[in-house]
């Protein structure tokens, strides 16, 4: 039974995506469905063809919601590439928002505080947008006292100084 509902519901994703041309906006329970249904690999083929579903999950990882949280985190093994880079900015993203579901991402392995730590900060971007990014990863991890996740904060600030002092060196 449970296997027909993920079926159905992953068929119901496609269906969504191909026949109506339109941005498709699976839940998470239904993105779940159709990676159990087709796996993580052709899940990130649909994402990397269709750009208003590879942007809609993006944004809803950043979100920091746990559920596409987990959902990152069964993607991220199975991808390359430019969907690593959506995967790690969107995490990072997320880090701000919710550092104490993100954390736990950074400490198992799965996204690392090299990779995920910050979003991908374009040198096409003012200077100004890359500070406010760094400078929102500071603050966020500023209060964190835990000693579980001493060294991922500790890697995490090397990372915003090393950026801030490349986006100071830009300019």
């Amino acid at each position: 039974m449970r296997f027909t509902t993920n079926l159905v519901a992953g068929l119901a994703m496609v269906a969504a995506i191909s026949a109506s041309g339109a941005p498709a906006r699976p839940t998470a329970a239904e993105f779940n469905a159709e990676i159990d249904s087709i796996g993580p690999v052709a899940v990130l083929a649909k994402m990397f063809e269709t750009e208003s579903l590879e942007s809609w999950v993006s944004r809803q990882i950043a979100s920091g919601s746990t559920d596409w949280l987990k959902i990152a985190a069964r993607l991220r093994p199975h991808s390359d590439a430019s969907l690593t880079t959506l995967l790690n900015s969107a995490v990072a993203e997320a880090l701000v928002r919710a550092p104490f579901r993100v954390l736990p991402l950074l400490e198992s392995g799965v996204f690392t505080p090299s990779d995920s730590c910050l979003p991908f900060l374009s040198i096409e971007d003012p200077p100004e947008k890359n500070l406010l990014a760094v400078t929102q990863l500071e603050r966020t991890l500023a209060p964190i006292r835990s000693q579980r996740f001493a060294s991922i904060k500790a890697a995490c600030l090397v990372q915003a100084k090393q950026a801030r002092e490349q986006i100071a060196a830009s300019r």
